[in-house]
């Protein structure tokens, strides 16, 4: 038997997520460190296991009692499964909860002093009759109405409110409302450090090093995760402070009332033209197969017609005790969009989708990858609109 939890971990002052760009004097990318954001999900998972034990009194090494519960290493979560990195807001007393926005969603930015604002969205869906070659075979092609002013670009790294996503996957509409801006959500601080030598306490050469912490921003709170528990392992006291990330850092461990389900999927599919069109997104990153079209997804039902996603990121970093554990594995970003046809009956396919999303895609997905939501989409005709 397991109990819902809905956490939300709030960072004390800054976090350290390290990317992947080296940070040592030689390399090139010392200006460049980055920050990453949202951390990886086995991470935030790994310090509410954490935070569990502690609060249990189980000291390092847990003993075979407390593995069964929380797991054995990072992707190991024992009789416990976690959700998606999601992120809450507060409006006052209110939480709310940002899901990252589609790869598929594009926004029509206009000039205005002193920057730009955000005019428009749309769902960059596939076009019919629009067919274009490429590796994944014969996929339809997506197109954007002209603009005049301005520019249409990807909402990548933007969030968007829960209850804005569940309009997008009910018919493809999408308002700005609801769509909040990355710098609104979090920002980079990079700092630029000197280590020194442990018996002289001087600098030498290559001791130069660039780090890239983050802080949270306007009303966002934390980070959002939902977790199914064995009753054996209760959740750690409201407020614990608990070690997360790198350098220190930490979080303050809680809970909140809002809804951190992924289940925002419209009650039905509906059949137009003959065939159910439904799209499937990730909501956080996914391990999945190598190739043009990642193996769990060629096994989803139906034809795939589209794909609209950002290049894969990487996880990982050489170790010298446990290389193979640690060795760089390869990331479907989360918001990765795939779109298909089917001839199936709609209620028996929304059933088939329905379990896929409770099970996750891909790879550790107790640990809080391969999270996904799906819903409809309206094919273009081919025609600017």
């Amino acid at each position: 038997m397991t109990n819902g939890h809905k956490f939300v971990l709030e960072p004390v002052d800054t976090f350290f997520f390290p990317g992947h760009r080296p940070f040592n004097q030689d390399d090139p990318g010392l200006g460049e460190a980055e920050a990453r954001f949202p951390p990886p999900p086995h991470v935030l998972a790994g310090c509410i296991r954490a935070a569990i034990a502690r609060a249990q009194g189980w000291s390092e090494p847990w003993d075979d009692t407390a593995k069964a519960l929380l797991g054995d290493g990072p992707f190991d979560t024992g009789g416990s499964t976690f959700g998606p990195p999601l992120i809450v807001r507060r409006d006052g007393t209110v939480d709310s909860v940002f899901f990252p926005a589609p790869a598929a969603l594009f926004g029509h930015f206009t000039p205005k002093w002193p920057g730009e604002e955000l005019e428009e969205v749309r769902l960059l869906v596939p076009c019919t009759g629009e067919a274009i070659e490429s590796d994944a075979d014969r996929l339809q092609s997506p197109r954007l109405p002209r603009s005049k002013d301005g520019a249409w670009r990807s909402l990548d790294g933007w969030w968007i409110r829960r209850n804005q996503l569940k309009h997008l996957l009910k018919d493809g509409s999408c308002t700005t409302e609801g769509l909040v801006a990355p710098s609104e959500i979090w920002r980079q601080r990079a700092r630029v450090g000197v280590e020194t030598d442990r018996v002289s306490h001087r600098a030498k050469d290559s001791m130069l090093y660039s780090v890239a912490f983050g802080q949270l921003a306007g009303e966002t709170v934390g980070f959002g995760v939902a977790a199914d528990l064995p009753k054996q392992a209760p959740a750690p006291p409201a407020g614990s402070l608990v070690p997360l990330g790198g350098r220190g850092r930490g979080t303050a461990l809680g809970e909140t009332g809002a809804a951190l389900s992924t289940k925002v999927t419209p009650a039905t599919l509906k059949v137009v033209d003959g065939l159910v069109h439904y799209m499937v997104i990730l909501v956080s990153p996914a391990f999945l197969g190598g190739g043009p079209v990642p193996d769990e997804i060629d096994a989803l039902p139906g034809t795939l017609v589209g794909a609209v996603h950002e290049r894969p990121s990487m996880l990982g970093a050489w170790h010298h005790a446990a290389p193979e554990d640690r060795r760089y594995t390869r990331l479907h970003p989360a918001g990765s969009t795939w779109f298909f046809t089917s001839t199936e009956k709609p209620r028996a396919l929304h059933a088939a989708l329905e379990k896929i999303r409770k099970t996750g895609l891909g790879a550790h997905c107790k640990a809080g990858f391969g999270a996904l939501v799906f819903g409809r989409w309206n094919p273009c005709t081919g025609e600017t609109r």
